[in-house]
C-alpha cells in the first residue's frame, strides 16, 4: 500500500451566481451574487509511477502491467462551506469534466476511484490518500470498523469509472471536505479536468435557488494530467494552456449560443412589456408593468455581463491557440 500526505491547499473564494431557471417566474428579492459562502482549494496532481511504489511488488506490478495502455494520477480537491448564520446549503455538487487534449473522441480519461464514497455525520475526510491494490484508494473513513447506521448521510460520490465523477454534498454540510480520486488516462495522451461548483440554497424558508459558480478561467477550475513518459510535458507550459483553451472552445461557444438566445428572449418581453405599459391607462397594472420591466430588464443585464465575460474568455482562447 502506497500512503501520500498531501499539502495543504491554495484556497480561492467563490462567487455564486443565481441559476435563471430556478428563479424564472418567481418575484424573488434574494437573487444577488453570492460571495464568502464557498471556497475552493487549487487541484493538486500526483502521476502515481512505479518509481514511487516500488517497496509494493504487487501494485508496482499492476502500474508496470498497465503501462503500456494506462496512466494514473492522484488528484485532490478541497471545499470549504461557510453559511452565514441563520442561511444554510440545501444541496451542493462539486463536479469534474475529465477530457483529453487532442480531441480524440475515446478512450477519455476516468475517475478510477473516488474518497470518499460516502461520509456521514461525525466521520470526517483526511488530508492523505492511501493507495491500494489495482491503484484504488482505500476508503478509510467508511472502513474504519464503526456502525454508520442511522446516521445522517453527509456525501456521496457519483459516476465512479466515468469521465463524469461527482461528489454530491446533503443539507446541513459545513466546514472542510477534502476529496481526492485516482484519474486513469490513455497512456501518453496530455489530458486534464474542469471543476464545476453548484448548490442549492434555502432563501427565506420558502424557495430554493440554483446557485452556480461563476465561471472565470482560473487555477482553481482547471488542473492538467501530463504524460509522464514525456520529458518535454513536465511542468505548466504555454502550449499546456494552448491546449486547455482547445479543449474548452466548444463548451464556450455553447454556453455563448445560450446566453445569447436567453438574451434575445429577455430583450424581447422587455419590448413587449414597455408597449403594454404605454398603453396601459390604469395606475396599478402601470406600476405591476414597471415592476416587471425593471426585474427583466435586471436580467437582461446579468445575462448580457455573462456574455461579454464568455465573449472574453474565447478571444482569449483563440489567441492561445494561435
Amino acid at each position: 500500500m502506497l500512503e501520500i500526505q498531501l499539502a495543504e491547499p491554495v484556497w480561492h473564494e467563490v462567487t455564486l451566481i443565481p441559476d435563471e431557471r430556478s428563479t424564472k417566474g418567481f418575484a424573488i428579492p434574494e437573487t444577488e451574487p453570492l460571495r464568502g459562502w464557498l471556497l475552493i482549494g487549487e487541484p493538486g496532481v500526483i502521476p502515481i509511477t512505479s518509481g514511487q511504489i516500488a517497496d509494493d511488488a504487487d501494485l508496482r506490478g499492476f502500474v508496470e502491467a498497465m503501462a503500456k495502455e494506462a496512466g494514473f494520477y492522484l488528484v485532490s480537491l478541497a471545499c470549504t462551506f461557510r453559511p452565514p448564520e441563520g442561511e444554510h446549503f440545501k444541496k451542493a455538487w462539486v463536479q469534474v469534466d475529465l477530457g483529453r487534449y487532442d480531441g480524440v473522441a475515446q478512450p477519455l480519461p476516468i475517475a478510477w476511484s473516488m474518497e470518499p464514497l460516502r461520509l456521514e455525520e461525525g466521520q470526517e475526510t483526511k488530508w492523505s490518500a492511501e493507495i491500494g491494490a489495482e491503484v484504488k484508494l482505500v476508503n478509510a473513513s467508511i472502513e474504519g470498523g464503526r456502525s454508520t447506521t442511522g446516521k445522517r448521510l453527509v456525501l456521496e460520490a457519483l459516476n465512479e469509472g466515468n469521465p463524469n465523477p461527482a461528489w454530491e454534498f446533503f443539507e446541513g454540510i459545513s466546514g472542510v471536505y477534502r476529496l481526492k480520486m485516482v484519474v486513469r488516462t490513455p497512456r501518453g495522451v496530455k489530458c486534464g479536468g474542469a471543476i464545476k461548483l453548484s448548490a442549492s440554497i434555502a432563501r427565506r424558508k420558502m424557495f430554493f435557488i440554483t446557485y452556480n459558480e461563476a465561471i472565470k478561467e482560473s487555477p482553481q477550475r482547471f488542473f492538467d494530467l501530463n504524460p509522464v513518459d514525456h520529458d518535454h510535458d513536465s511542468g505548466h507550459s504555454d502550449r499546456q494552456v494552448s491546449d486547455r483553451g482547445m479543449w474548452n472552445q466548444p463548451r464556450l461557444n455553447k454556453k455563448i449560443d445560450d446566453l445569447r438566445r436567453q438574451w434575445e428572449l429577455l430583450d424581447e418581453k422587455l419590448n413587449g412589456l414597455n408597449k403594454q405599459e404605454i398603453l396601459e391607462t390604469r395606475f396599478e397594472e402601470k406600476l405591476r408593468l414597471r415592476n416587471l420591466i425593471d426585474d427583466t430588464q435586471t436580467q437582461r443585464d446579468r445575462v448580457e455581463a455573462q456574455l461579454k465575460d464568455m465573449e472574453s474568455q474565447l478571444a482569449k482562447v483563440d489567441g492561445d491557440a494561435k
